[in-house]
């Protein structure tokens, strides 16, 4: 398709969504249909509505998508300033997002640039996102940012790695063989957990087995890329030449605002599955602190858990409270539960009442429950690294676990909880949570715990803590 019918296909889009303002009528894609498209841009609606039966196709054109600002490109679909909006998907329909081209020119700084997300809100008030599928994103595929009254329900998100891999196999240009990534992915976990070797192949082993098992083709390519974005430095996180790019950035759903309810959704990806993002309390056209959002009833597959953050202080203070996270079901996450901060030198910041309930996760990778600072370092440099510094100047408080189990942890230590010994974390309780692992000891399966004060009635294995906790029940 050309740029210029890509063009015309987004004005359609949007005009069509204008006049269905008001009228009780909707804006539909039709089913059987595909239609390219550059940025759609909708703003000012109340009680406007789009129905996607058809597939809306991402331009490939990167040339000619345009910029929202210097540093990020617009959005696939954009929404602002609308009230009483809903965006409605059917099992038949797709946001096509083309990503792998996008994962590649990100990672390899060729533009220096937020790739595109795929749905994007703010300032919105009664919105509904219902039914709708998405595939490859560039980047996020859902942010919704200063929401009030937001439902987002049964939507299902794919990445598809696997196709990159065969798309590499097919072609004859995937040149890493599955010795090299395996070695490479059990020298990393020896390395960062003095692990025994033989004992980081065996996870390495198990881990991989569990991707392939989900229909995930070049699993040992995805097992070594893995490991390689969880890197410290920016060196390794480039990968091989002969390797597909790991989807970077490509969350699941990300939202900020109050009154917020996501469920029933099903999620396949590889960075933050869920997201709650902060906002400041004041200032900035801020409706206030992120607070008052459920999540439930949902299917994740890899990914990097059910996250909080991250949250980095703000001189208006960052703020995330009052967050429920329940009957979740991970299989093969990076990470399950994620509480982040994240660097900085002014202002403050808050997450406190954070409840994570009923989950079951199996074959984790990496730390199966994560409260600390963000670990993360970005293609271009940024980011504070594998690991970072704890910040004083965020304040954890009050972030509860409940009737969580997670079975076949592959990672040497079930989990961290890395707090500042100026402003320890506290309230961090934890009840009825087992994490278990066939490839691990006791002696060897062993938590990281700094600075975190709480109460621990149930949990196995139980973490000797630094400096805490206050109080703890052996199980």
């Amino acid at each position: 398709s050309s740029t210029s019918a890509a063009l015309a296909n987004a004005r359609a889009i949007e005009a069509a969504v204008r006049a269905s303002a008001g009228s009780a009528g909707v804006a539909v894609v039709p089913a059987g249909f595909e239609y390219d498209i550059l940025p759609v841009e909708l703003v000012n609606l109340t009680d406007a509505s789009l129905l996607i039966e058809g597939t809306l196709s991402v331009h490939q054109n990167i040339s000619a998508w345009p910029l929202q600002h210097p540093g990020a490109f617009k959005p696939v679909i954009s929404l602002s300033q609308s009230t009483g909006f809903a965006l409605l998907g059917t099992e038949e329909s797709l946001i096509e997002g083309h990503g792998l081209e996008w994962w590649w020119v990100r990672v390899l700084n060729i533009v220096d640039a937020e790739t595109p997300t795929l749905v994007y809100a703010s300032h919105c008030e009664g919105t509904l996102v219902s039914g709708v599928r998405t595939s490859n994103s560039p980047r996020f595929n859902f942010y919704l940012e200063q929401q009030r009254a937001l439902e987002v329900e049964r939507v299902h998100i794919w990445t598809d790695w696997g196709g990159a891999v065969g798309a590499l196999e097919r072609t004859g240009r995937l040149t890493v063989s599955h010795s090299d990534a395996r070695g490479l992915v059990a020298d990393r976990m020896a390395a960062e957990t003095d692990a025994p070797r033989e004992a980081a192949l065996a996870a390495v082993d198990a881990w991989v087995d569990g991707v392939a098992s989900s229909g995930i083709s070049g699993a040992w390519h995805a097992a070594s890329l893995t490991v390689r974005m969880m890197a410290a430095e920016s060196s390794d996180a480039i990968p091989f030449p002969g390797i597909p790019m790991y989807p970077l950035n490509t969350d699941g759903v990300d939202v900020a605002g109050q009154g917020i309810w996501i469920h029933d959704c099903n999620v396949t990806n590889w960075d933050d599955s869920y997201c709650v993002k902060p906002q400041t309390l004041t200032g900035g056209g801020s409706i206030g602190c992120s607070q008052n959002i459920t999540i439930e009833d949902s299917i994740v597959l890899f990914g990097v858990g059910a996250s909080m953050g991250s949250v980095p202080p703000h001189l208006t203070v960052n703020c995330i409270r009052d967050v429920t996270v329940r009957n979740i079901s991970f299989t093969a996450p990076t990470k399950t539960l994620y509480v982040k901060t994240n660097g900085g030198d002014k202002g403050t910041g808050i997450i406190e009442n954070v409840h994570y309930s009923d989950i079951h996760a199996k074959e984790g990778f990496w730390y199966p429950v994560y409260v600390g600072p963000q670990q993360q370092k970005e293609p271009n440099g940024g980011g504070d690294g594998w690991w970072p510094p704890t910040q004083p100047r965020i304040t954890v408080g009050n972030i509860t676990f409940s009737n969580i189990q997670m079975e076949d942890v592959l990672w040497p230590q079930p989990g961290v909880l890395r707090c500042n010994v100026t402003n320890p974390c506290r309230g961090i309780d934890m009840r009825d949570v087992t994490l278990s692992s066939s490839l691990w000891n006791a002696s060897t399966f062993q938590w990281v715990c700094e600075q975190t004060y709480g109460a621990f009635d149930g949990l196995v294995p139980l973490p000797s803590c630094k400096n805490g906790p206050a109080s703890r029940t052996q199980p």
